[in-house]
């Protein structure tokens, strides 16, 4: 479940009032079955570049993963779920897309 703060950082605390009664969920997972076969869904309202800086978003995301794969076994506490290479988050703004970026432009070297 996911909770409005008073301001914009992780450790700011949670809003009172109307805008957390009651707390949104951030993430859904499903499973759909279809005859014999079945798929696991997992989506969430998380998805913005400041919302990866925090370690347990980047680990929900690399869990969900592995579940959606069947591969439970490997969800673990002590996974490394660092960022790798350099990662600089974009501030949340109106008009901060960049028309003609290539995906390939931005691969780490």
């Amino acid at each position: 479940m996911g909770q409005v703060l008073v301001g914009m950082k992780f450790d700011d605390k949670a809003l009172e009032g109307k805008k957390n009664d009651p707390m949104m969920p951030l993430a859904w997972t499903r499973t759909l079955k279809s005859g014999d076969k079945s798929q696991r869904i997992f989506t969430s309202t998380l998805g913005a570049s400041q919302d990866l800086v925090a370690e347990g978003s980047r680990r929900m995301f690399i869990n969900a993963a592995y579940w959606c794969l069947g591969m439970e076994s490997k969800i673990a506490p002590a996974s490394n779920v660092d960022i790798v290479g350099e990662f600089k988050a974009s501030p949340f703004k109106g008009g901060g897309f960049k028309k003609g970026v290539l995906p390939s432009q931005l691969s780490m070297k």
